[in-house]
């Protein structure tokens, strides 16, 4: 990726996120294949990352998103990130990044 990664945040995403530190992750969650290998299927997280460090720090409309660094290079320019749901079983979406093999 190259210039200013944009993040939109859609819907409810905000209100959601104020019981979460109004922050988010962004980070690659590793899955096995049934023959070997892995791949990093990029996904968000409510809440900071535990390690801020390897992470790239975008803020918009006072929310904190935190991108893994190795994802960058998968990544548009724009990622939209949103919040489905309803009660307990609310949880965040994510597009503008690809899976990537690892």
């Amino acid at each position: 990726m190259t210039g200013r990664l944009d993040v939109d945040l859609e819907g409810g995403l905000r209100a959601y996120l104020a019981d979460h530190d109004g922050a988010v992750t962004v980070r690659g969650a590793t899955r096995h294949g049934c023959c070997g290998g892995t791949v990093l299927v990029p996904v968000a997280d409510a809440g900071p990352p535990e390690d801020t460090q390897g992470h790239a720090l975008v803020e918009r409309d006072g929310i904190r998103v935190f991108v893994e660094r190795r994802l960058l290079p998968a990544a548009t320019t724009r990622l939209r990130i949103g919040v489905e749901g309803f009660g307990r079983w609310r949880r965040l979406w994510l597009e503008g990044l690809e899976a990537r093999i690892d």
